[in-house]
């Protein structure tokens, strides 16, 4: 997860964001296994954080400025504050 947030299912499966799945994938899709590696809804978070602040136009771009907004909140519920 080095790119700004694209995440592609499976082995040659379809594309998504780390935004898009945030806030569309349900509980029961976690861990997800990306790139070689497993990842919980809170790695997803915790990258989510770190990148929210820096780069919130492209958020935007995906999940418009509500989205943007639910996931700093999930962010938040967490424990993680994307505003550090």
């Amino acid at each position: 997860m080095q790119g700004r947030g694209e995440i592609t299912i499976g082995h040659n499966g379809p594309a998504t964001t780390l935004w898009e799945f945030l806030i569309h994938a349900e509980d029961s899709r976690y861990p997800i296994y990306l790139d070689g590696s497993l990842y919980s809804k809170e790695d997803l978070l915790l990258t989510a954080a770190q990148l929210l602040s820096h780069i919130p136009h492209e958020v935007r771009r995906w999940v418009g400025e509500e989205g943007r907004q639910k996931i700093w909140y999930m962010c938040l519920q967490a424990g993680l504050d994307p505003g550090i």
